[in-house]
């Protein structure tokens, strides 16, 4: 009687694997011209910066229909997912998200209900269905939350309270393959914490803390794998989360640029406007900048990289 239990719980386990891959194969691939590309969000446009060329190419009032909120304000919360460009909240707009497609240029304007809004909310895509949103600020409080946004049915929900809460202005949330969210929080001008979030068991694991009195966290990216890249005002590191070590490497010319992971070729991209845009060689530890054809002085909205990764 026993084995026939686990047989029969072994044929649903089968069963429910099944209807997960259907259930991925049946979503409709959302076809757009970016395959390599950082887009940069403008008021009623856009800017591409090609990844293969390094020239910029800007795309002015594409949007079809007027939106409540400006899509270059740096207080959203913006995640690219499946064709789509998210934005949550805003400091101008915190009850409110919109959805920019990059095939036909619509868009969708709606009201965040049933979780909390806010502003400098971390977020990031799962690559299945959901959309993370972590921490940010509400109402002038710093919120511990952690919500989730189903790109399909276009609902919230609630998921858990963090123990502490997270607030950055850029970066700082990562979705890994194994379930689980690393989360980079600042420390009042002296470093930073990267913790987990395990989102099957809401278990909340402490990784490491680097301190270093006067050395600001600015931005941090994630190779995908084990490696999260953090800039901070004096330095520039690699976190190996397997291993919770840090390592040192050659520091970043740029002062408090967007940080972007190109998985691609294993380069990290610091994009921060007309010669102050540089690429960083994983391989080589070393900054090179890039020659683009970029005019805008300095560029601050919100970026997205673009690829078959994504």
């Amino acid at each position: 009687m026993k084995d026939e239990i686990i047989k029969l719980n072994d044929a649903k386990d089968k069963i429910k694997s099944c209807l997960g891959i259907i259930e991925k194969v049946q979503r409709p691939a959302v076809q757009h011209s970016f395959k390599h590309d950082i887009i940069n969000l403008l008021d009623k446009g856009y800017c591409v910066f090609s990844l293969d060329t390094f020239k910029w190419k800007p795309y002015q009032n594409v949007f079809q229909n007027v939106l409540s909120m400006r899509v270059d304000n740096p207080t959203l919360s913006t995640v690219y997912a499946r064709g789509h460009i998210y934005q949550f909240g805003g400091d101008f707009t915190p009850t409110r998200y919109i959805r920019l497609s990059l095939a036909d240029k619509s868009c969708y304007d709606g009201k965040i209900v049933g979780v909390n809004g806010g502003y400098y909310i971390s977020s990031c895509f799962d690559g299945d269905k959901y959309i993370y949103l972590v921490g940010g600020i509400m109402d002038y409080k710093r919120l511990n939350r952690v919500d989730r946004f189903n790109i399909d049915t276009h609902q919230f929900e609630h998921v858990c309270q963090l123990q502490t809460p997270l607030v950055n202005d850029k970066g700082g949330l990562h979705c890994h393959k194994n379930n689980k969210l690393y989360m980079v929080n600042k420390l009042n001008d002296s470093g930073y914490q990267v913790k987990t979030f395990d989102l099957l068991t809401h278990a909340q694991v402490f990784l490491l803390e680097v301190t270093s009195n006067g050395s600001q966290y600015q931005n941090d990216c994630f190779d995908g794998i084990d490696n999260i890249y953090i800039k901070t005002s004096s330095a520039f590191h690699r976190i190996t989360l397997s291993s919770k070590q840090k390592t040192i490497l050659a520091k970043c010319p740029a002062s408090n640029n967007n940080l972007l992971y190109d998985p691609t070729l294993g380069r990290i991209f610091s994009i921060g406007g007309k010669n102050d845009n540089y690429q960083y060689s994983v391989q080589n530890d070393k900054w090179v900048l890039i020659k683009d054809n970029g005019r805008m002085k300095t560029r601050v909205a919100p970026f997205c990289l673009l690829s078959s990764y994504n």
